[in-house]
């Protein structure tokens, strides 16, 4: 299933167009939308992001009452009881980046990857803590995905704001072995040197990037973190070829074949 996000219009999920149809999953930022008509209407069903106030997945009001996908941007809502809380057990959307687990869409759907502005989220228990358990974005602090607790050791994914940690010692170095974000500058995968080196998963912010065809479009399979420049994820080295899927910040993607700047 291909899932689409259009901020200033609706995108169909099956063609791609953007038409004022949706079916399952959508973000619509300056009203709600009917998952079966695709018209603006206070009406939700599935999925949705509500960015002024809380949707009831029934009736469609305006309501303090969630039971699945939700997004509240000025506080925390239970997912039993609706009430805003930190508490959460399961599918929440934060304010950036968001790469759907299954499609690799940017959609407004989390279930174990995740990101979380202003605070961390426990995976199964959802107390609002600095525990993860799988994937996740942190940007104010780390945590080690074995333990939970708020370090600067990671073992396999893991971000980095303001510097690199080595994988293995925890240490702020410039070692990375795995899966990683790095907010300013790019990091070499094999030496941790800051270089255009790139070889696994990314997540850019701004466009959308066919893998096969390398063209601009809105389909993803899986996710990436690559803030800054284009990375051949054979070689390493800064060109316009993607193999795998990713967003990028800038530019486009011209074909499948390397050209290196």
């Amino acid at each position: 299933m291909i899932t689409n996000a259009c901020l200033q219009e609706r995108v169909h999920l099956s063609t791609g167009n953007c038409t004022p149809i949706y079916r399952e999953e959508y973000i619509c930022l300056q009203g709600r939308v009917h998952l079966s008509t695709g018209n603006c209407a206070p009406v939700y069903m599935k999925l949705y992001t509500s960015l002024q106030g809380r949707v009831h997945l029934s009736t469609g009001n305006c309501t303090p009452v969630y039971m699945k996908l939700y997004t509240c941007l000025q506080g925390r809502v239970h997912l039993s009881t609706g009430n805003c809380t930190p508490v959460y057990r399961e599918e929440y959307t934060c304010l950036q980046g968001k790469v759907h687990l299954y499609t690799g869409k940017s959609t407004s759907v989390y279930r174990e990857l995740c990101t979380c502005l202003h605070e961390t989220v426990h995976l199964s228990t959802g107390k609002s803590t600095s525990v993860y358990r799988k994937l996740y974005t942190c940007l104010h602090e780390t945590v080690h995905l074995s333990t939970g607790k708020s370090t600067s050791v990671y073992r396999k994914l893991y971000t980095c704001l303001q510097g690199r940690v080595h994988l293995s010692t925890g240490k702020s170095k410039s070692v990375y072995r795995e899966e990683y974000i790095c907010l300013q500058g790019t990091v070499h995968l094999s030496t941790g040197n800051c270089t255009t080196v790139y070889r696994e998963e990314y997540i850019c912010q701004q466009e959308t990037v066919h893998l096969s065809t390398g063209k601009s479009t809105p389909v993803y399979r899986e996710e990436y973190i690559c803030l800054q420049g284009r990375v051949h994820l054979s070689t390493g080295k800064s060109t316009s070829v993607y193999r795998k899927l990713y967003n990028c910040l800038q530019g486009t993607v011209p074909g499948k074949q390397a050209k290196y700047f």
